[in-house]
């Protein structure tokens, strides 16, 4: 039987949002495997692991270094039009370690992003799983016309460069609910990653653009998750649909 590790990032501002999904993943989703949480600085892991929520449900604690880039990186990034979260939400990059040699003690790693919705039996979402692939929805659910390059920063001049070099015309999924074989993980990936942010720091997404385009362009072996079945929808981070219940949402 595979291995499945559930796997949620959190600092300090999400700590509560985090409990709140791993309760649900557990009682709601029915989820049997482990459990780990990735930390940054502002957390004390002795704090954490003596919590009797941890201690009850088995959650480990994983601490990472924030990611720190070179200034040059730092102000391309920060200087980025979009939401905000280039700003406001740094913690995000935070995501990248998920991709760390530590998870390859398990098959897959299931990950989910703090405040998911976890609102029935998870089977058939981790059913979907795939070897020496990576699961995730589309982020253009529903047809938005979007495509890879909506995720970076086009008044840019870097992106003709990247646009030369990959393929932004293509579908590209969203990064808060993905599954994936361990495999895929490397001694190198995460030095990929920081090497793509590095060379091409435009992005309007923090880290899902790169998870993105890594996965699409770099190591082709993305698989997009069905909306859902005939009796349920998957996951959506909106309830696009009326007509059948969730399994995952992101907000209600």
């Amino acid at each position: 039987m595979d291995k499945i590790c559930a796997v949620f990032i959190a600092n300090n501002s999400f700590i509560s949002e985090f409990k709140k999904s791993a309760q649900q993943l557990l009682n709601n989703g029915l989820f049997r495997g482990d459990i780990v949480l990735i930390i940054g600085d502002d957390l004390n892991e002795d704090v954490i692991i003596s919590d009797s929520f941890f201690i009850d449900n088995k959650i480990e604690i994983v601490k990472f270094k924030n990611i720190e880039f070179s200034n040059n990186t730092r102000n391309s990034l920060e200087s980025v039009k979009t939401d905000g979260r280039n700003i406001t939400k740094k913690f995000q990059w935070h995501k990248l370690h998920i991709f760390n040699v530590f998870f390859k003690k398990w098959d897959y790693v299931f990950y989910l992003d703090c405040g998911m919705k976890i609102h029935q039996d998870v089977s058939p979402i981790l059913n979907l799983r795939k070897e020496n692939s990576i699961v995730a929805q589309s982020d253009n659910i529903p047809d938005n016309g979007w495509n890879l390059g909506v995720q970076f920063d086009k008044t840019n001049p870097l992106f003709q460069s990247l646009n030369e070099n990959f393929n932004l015309g293509i579908d590209y999924f969203q990064s808060g609910l993905m599954l994936f074989d361990s495999n895929l993980i490397t001694d190198t990936l995460f030095d990929e990653f920081i090497k793509l942010v590095d060379e091409y720091p435009i992005t309007k997404t923090n880290e899902q653009s790169y998870i993105a385009l890594y996965f699409t362009n770099i190591k082709k072996v993305w698989c997009a998750t069905p909306l859902g079945d005939e009796e349920k929808y998957y996951y959506h981070p909106f309830r696009i649909g009326k007509d059948k219940n969730y399994i995952i949402t992101k907000y209600e």
